[in-house]
């Protein structure tokens, strides 16, 4: 066999997932108390239909930390995303009276994911960067919720102290659930605020 005294350069482009304009306006949160509430709002007291949306870099974690939620929780009814201690995100609905749970696969710690849990009223699924990761049935709805909309913990005495420790950016509530193309093509683009 002849070989070239030369070796051959084989270029190689990839893509770096990380959220829009990352340098201006993500959400630092350093574990230690800090959170962001948003006061309650009918748009947000959703019954039968939602997706959650976010760019998240966890930092180092050993306990549970709300992403984005409304109720939720042991006792509160509604919605909500959370980092698990053991590396995944957790997608939860309150009805009132069954509350389901959806476990995603494990996400490395200070790295950029884009996170989307979506819910059509017969169906909870977990998208990891714009893909299906994995769903499950609900058939009992959310009902409305009676508290408030919280980025980060610290807003439900159920996990008192466990706050959020890493950067959320981008994140959207939608009132319907979005189709995994639908969350592949807008997760990357900014929103203009006639969507629907």
């Amino acid at each position: 066999t002849d070989r070239s005294p030369n070796p051959e350069v084989i270029s190689i482009s990839t893509q770096v997932l990380q959220p829009l304009e990352t340098k201006s306006r993500l959400l630092q949160l350093d574990g230690d108390g800090d959170y962001v509430r948003i006061q309650r709002s009918d748009k947000l007291s959703l019954a039968n239909t939602v997706t959650l949306e976010c760019w998240l870099n966890r930092g180092t974690h050993d306990q549970w930390e709300l992403i984005v939620g409304n109720g939720g929780g042991w006792s509160n009814k509604g919605y909500h995303i959370m980092s698990s201690p053991q590396g995944g995100v957790r997608f939860e609905l309150q009805s009132e009276t069954t509350k389901s749970i959806l476990d995603s696969n494990t996400i490395i710690d200070d790295q950029w994911y884009h996170i989307a849990a979506t819910y059509n009223g017969n169906t909870m699924s977990i998208y990891i960067n714009g893909y299906l990761d994995v769903s499950m049935e609900h058939l009992n709805g959310m009902n409305s919720q009676e508290t408030d909309l919280g980025i980060a913990f610290g807003l439900y005495s159920s996990y008192d102290g466990s706050y959020f420790e890493g950067q959320i950016d981008e994140v959207r509530v939608w009132n319907i659930a979005r189709s995994e193309e639908e969350i592949r093509a807008s997760m990357n683009q900014p929103l203009v605020g006639t969507e629907s």
